[in-house]
């Protein structure tokens, strides 16, 4: 019951944000409130969130970054290996590293993504490793 109250607020929240947006008259205007400030009016722990795409060599980094501060107060950053170890034993974790002190620097909780599942998430040395049990171990 819950989860579908929760659904339901969800649904409301956005369709309200939608209808607000797309008036067109002068006397009406949308709403400045961000998403999350109109959320936490019906629950204070309320989480919103989101992957926010941000990485250090994304150009739209400013646009995406505003984006996130003002709408969102939780962000997924996944750390796949096919993203943080492309090569046996070698790491590189920039693209997380900046997601983190993004959130970090603008109060956003984090959620990370694991770094094992499927075949796409899993790097080529991975998939298709031939490995003893041992080494699987």
């Amino acid at each position: 019951m819950k989860n579908k109250l929760l659904l339901l607020f969800c649904l409301v929240l956005s369709t309200s944000i939608i209808a607000q947006t797309a008036k067109t008259s002068s006397n009406l205007s949308p709403t400045k409130e961000s998403l999350i400030k109109l959320a936490m009016k019906f629950r204070p722990d309320f989480y919103i969130g989101s992957y926010s795409g941000l990485s250090p060599s994304n150009p739209d980094n400013d646009q995406l970054s505003a984006i996130f501060k003002n709408n969102f107060n939780i962000m997924v950053i996944g750390i796949y290996m096919s993203g943080t170890q492309q090569m046996e034993e070698k790491y590189n974790f920039t693209s997380v590293d900046y997601q983190v002190d993004f959130a970090k620097a603008n109060n956003i909780k984090i959620y990370f993504h694991p770094m094992i599942g499927g075949e796409v998430y899993c790097p080529e040395w991975i998939n298709k490793g031939n490995f003893t049990k041992e080494e699987l171990e």
